[in-house]
């Protein structure tokens, strides 16, 4: 257990300077910008892991933790239409720069079903469209 949490902590600070951004869309307002890594893609079946960016061009509050940037390992279910982030990690400046602010690590997190006309409406019907890397 120990050499796989190790294995693990050890990926994910490696991943961010390897990470090579995608520009996938923003936000109607510009708020937002959302890249990928798509070196990242992975499919088994109707599942899909990848990495993405939410990049803001003002801080946000979530949960009482301001924060300008976050990278999520985002998992998308094809087959269901349903999404979930099981690792989360919120930054203090753009592009997933800066300060670690709060990392969360949430493998068991529950499926949500995907708002239709929303970002993430977007990038599922995009990455379930794929069947290799983009």
């Amino acid at each position: 257990m120990k050499r796989l949490l190790a294995t693990t902590m050890l990926s994910l600070a490696c991943f961010g300077a390897n990470a090579e951004w995608t520009l996938f869309g923003s936000a109607d307002d510009s708020s937002v910008t959302w890249y990928t890594d798509d070196s990242t893609f992975k499919r088994v079946g109707d599942i899909i892991k990848i990495w993405l960016l939410a990049d803001r061009k003002e801080a946000v509050e979530s949960n009482g933790t301001k924060y300008v940037s976050s990278r999520e390992l985002q998992e998308i279910n094809c087959a269901e239409d349903t999404r979930r982030e099981t690792y989360v990690d919120l930054y203090s400046s753009q592009m997933g720069k800066g300060t670690s602010i709060r990392t969360y690590n949430q493998p068991n997190i529950q499926w949500r079903p995907t708002p239709p006309g929303t970002m993430a409406a977007n990038l599922l019907k995009f990455f379930c469209a794929q069947k290799a890397k983009p």
